[in-house]
């Protein structure tokens, strides 16, 4: 993988990796697509429960695909959740937290270094509380519509509605 990656940077070409975050390996990656012009953005696609990542993979081998042990699939749910909130979030540009219990998904949240959007606050302050990581304290977020207003104000903003640093459009490669 890190070759085509390389070979990725080299042409310049936007890609995408899968990943479950359940490791802080692609941090540098991350780091260095940006030290390379790229704009980095994650999209975690949230279960509302262990036991429904179980039975996705459960159904994928049904289906012919590949196994994981179940002590894996419950270690890297939670694992996944602290290093989005811990390590990926304040490193990427953009962050996207999608909720993927049910079909068709539903963004939860979205931010960026600059600002936070908040679409379901139940729903983002229920991923929040399983955030584990004694790192650093985790605020449960409530009545912060001044807070958001006042960091948004501060930023321009993009096409999507979240506010970014402004860059130059050859350094604006996603």
């Amino acid at each position: 993988m890190l070759r085509k990656v390389n070979y990725l940077f080299d042409k310049r070409e936007d890609f995408c990796i899968e990943t479950t975050l359940a490791t802080r390996s692609l941090l540098k990656m991350v780091r260095n697509a940006q030290q390379k012009g790229y704009y980095v953005t994650v999209i975690y696609f949230w279960l509302n429960s262990p036991d429904m990542a179980v039975e996705r993979v459960a159904a994928r081998v049904r289906a012919g695909g590949h196994d994981i042990p179940e002590e894996t699939i419950r270690r890297r749910y939670n694992v996944g959740l602290n290093y989005l909130f811990r390590t990926y979030i304040p490193e990427c540009d953009k962050w996207i937290i999608a909720d993927n219990s049910e079909p068709p998904f539903q963004i939860v949240a979205e931010g960026s270094k600059k600002g936070l959007i908040v679409s379901d606050m139940d729903k983002y302050n229920r991923i929040r509380s399983l955030v584990t990581d004694s790192e650093q304290p985790v605020r449960k977020i409530e009545n912060i519509t001044e807070e958001i207003v006042k960091e948004l104000a501060k930023a321009p903003i993009a096409h999507d509605g979240v506010p970014f640093a402004a860059q130059s459009p050859e350094n604006d490669i996603q």
